[in-house]
């Protein structure tokens, strides 16, 4: 990882990566430039209660590594990968926090999964120990975000901020049937990661 340094702004991306594509990177750089981020941790999530089954944790680990070694403002933490048994964002949170314990972080998310927030497990120690950088895209109806917003700072005294992300159609899932189905994932994927798939023989 980047070497610790204090008052530092930092925003966590966290997901599958299953795999990685030019859209996760593009929110990390588009909330850099949007919030005057120092630094952007992307996570690979271990084990999590909420997914189902998911491409071994240790390639997912090394196609975001692959995709973010370009920047220097990227990093990639296997904290989650390590883990055994279930990952909870609240303990990947409260880890981070004493690794990096003058930093302020930004937990990056999408609008939709705002309103998942309330159930997740504890989310009180999340948003203690973040402010939510919450990005929509065109077309996303933002009363209903805002009116969330204020309900979990009301509950939680969570706080935030709002960022715009240009539209991008593309998802893992879309792309992984791409790949079984032997069609060109170019420019939708980092043309290394793109190699580390084929040298794998991932989604096949």
């Amino acid at each position: 990882m980047k070497q610790e340094e204090k008052n530092q702004k930092i925003g966590i991306v966290g997901g599958t990566f299953d795999p990685i594509h030019i859209g996760h990177l593009l929110i990390g750089e588009t909330a850099k430039n949007s919030l005057g981020l120092d630094l952007v941790i992307y996570i690979p999530s271990g084990c999590s209660y909420m997914k189902e089954k998911v491409s071994d944790a240790t390639h997912r680990y090394h196609m975001t590594k692959i995709a973010t070694e370009g920047n220097p403002d990227f990093t990639v933490s296997d904290i989650e990968i390590k883990k055994t048994g279930p990952t909870y964002t609240f303990e990947t949170m409260i880890a981070l926090k004493e690794t990096y314990p003058d930093s302020q972080f930004y937990f990056i998310v999408g609008a939709d999964t705002v309103f998942s927030i309330s159930s997740w497990k504890n989310p009180n120690l999340v948003l203690e120990n973040v402010i939510l950088a919450v990005f929509a895209r065109d077309g996303f109806e933002l009363t209903s975000l805002e009116q969330e917003l204020s309900l979990l700072e009301q509950k939680f005294q969570a706080k935030y901020s709002l960022f715009h992300l240009d539209r991008f159609d593309v998802s893992s899932s879309d792309l992984r049937m791409r790949i079984m189905d032997k069609k060109s994932v170019k420019y939708l994927i980092p043309d290394k990661v793109i190699e580390y798939i084929h040298e794998y023989n991932l989604y096949e």
